[in-house]
């Protein structure tokens, strides 16, 4: 205990004597924190965790297509994209409401009632929180249930468990079955697409849908349509072919919108690059001038300290105990440093999500991988100080005071 103390405190001195100039300390300090907080960017940004998870919630293999007029498609228009579209491995219409009166009543915007075949949880790869998705016999008799998306769970629920719980929809009692897994933000081209955005959904089966709510639907009414193509099958290919089919059957494609998510999550990766090189550019710079700072600190601290080192090595201290604690007090600085580029990178990595709508999200891994190169980066560049601070003679120390 007595050595740690007396560790603690000479490392307290030397962060004094780097510290007490206040000026040279800020821009190294901030040197490193604008390092850090690039390198946080670069990592959450140019990653391929959060595309994997944006790619696995929309499907990479999917097509959408919705109807933005009133009388939407026809089950004959499900039914030719299944006939006439090669390699389809699955196929989910769905029927899309704004419910009128629900209760309980909702803490942000009303949440979206959609009808769809059980299909849809083969489509999306549906994931859930708690709970169950609804199947084939749920979907035959029409049975009361729903699965909630995560945002109309806590619009409608809060926090607490749902499954089992009820909620009333234009005066029609489902029981939720299950809850939907919290869904990634979607690309700003996939804004509108209701069936992408599942977290704001209340969804039913299809059936059911038809039968329960009111006032009564026609039928024959489809708002909108996920295709999933086989694999290796080009969902750009099946979009055009959609196209072709529903044009033969539809006097003008005006009011239809049609999205292949794989393909917009490619171009949002190819978007990024130019944007990381210049967030590299901007890290590897940054370090470079922390860096520099460091050593520049630490040659003046050890000119200031030269009676110091004598002192401590005439009483016994080896080269390799001074230069640890030269090498303890750049890294306490970085440290510094590095905790500022943290939060730094968080406000980063939020303002270009909010300014590119591109998913910026920083994992445990980033923190540490971008703190741990702060740090290297200091130690590499104080060893030399640290080493010319060892090889001070105690003699010439002494004759220095």
């Amino acid at each position: 205990m007595t050595r740690i103390a007396g560790y603690w405190q000479e490392l307290s001195i030397g962060l004094s004597v780097l510290l007490g100039r206040k000026l040279r300390a800020a821009f190294t300090i901030f040197g490193l924190a604008l390092g850090v907080g690039a390198i946080m960017v670069l990592l959450a940004a140019g990653g391929s965790r959060s595309a994997e998870r944006l790619a696995e919630s929309l499907g990479q293999d999917n097509v959408l297509i919705e109807s933005r007029a009133p009388d939407g498609f026809t089950l004959s228009d499900v039914r030719a994209i299944g006939e006439q579209l090669p390699g389809i491995a699955a196929l989910a219409p769905a029927r899309i409401l704004v419910p009128m009166d629900t209760f309980p009543k909702p803490s942000r915007d009303v949440p979206l009632l959609a009808g769809v075949s059980p299909a849809f949880a083969s489509v999306f790869d549906v994931r859930l929180a708690e709970g169950r998705f609804f199947d084939g016999e749920d979907d035959r008799i029409a049975a009361p249930v729903c699965v909630l998306g995560e945002v109309a769970k806590l619009s409608l629920l809060g926090f607490e468990a749902a499954v089992g719980k009820y909620i009333k929809i234009n005066g029609v009692w489902l029981r939720v079955i299950g809850v939907l897994k919290t869904q990634p933000r979607l690309p700003a081209e996939l804004n509108g697409f209701q069936l992408a955005d599942r977290g704001r959904l209340i969804l039913m089966p299809l059936k059911s849908f038809e039968r329960r709510m009111e006032p009564a639907p026609a039928v024959d009414q489809i708002d909108g349509i996920a295709v999933r193509v086989a694999s290796g099958s080009d969902p750009g290919v099946a979009a055009a072919a959609v196209h072709a089919i529903l044009s033969g059957s539809r006097p003008g494609m005006e009011d239809i919108r049609m999205a292949a998510p794989g393909g917009l999550i490619e171009q949002q990766r190819r978007r990024r690059v130019p944007f990381l090189l210049v967030t590299v550019g901007v890290s590897i710079l940054s370090l470079l001038l922390g860096g520099l700072g460091i050593m520049n600190m630490m040659f003046t601290a050890i000119l200031e300290r030269t009676t110091e080192i004598g002192v401590r090595r005439a009483f016994g201290a080896r080269q390799v105990d001074i230069a640890r604690q030269f090498l303890a007090e750049a890294a306490s600085v970085a440290a510094i440093g590095g905790l500022a580029g943290l939060l730094l990178g968080a406000a980063l990595c939020s303002a270009v999500e909010r300014a590119t709508g591109w998913l910026v999200t920083a994992s445990w891994l980033d923190l540490v991988a971008a703190f741990g190169i702060s740090l290297a980066a200091a130690v590499a560049f104080a060893l030399q100080p640290a080493r010319q601070a060892s090889m001070v003679s105690p003699v010439e120390a002494m004759r220095a005071k």
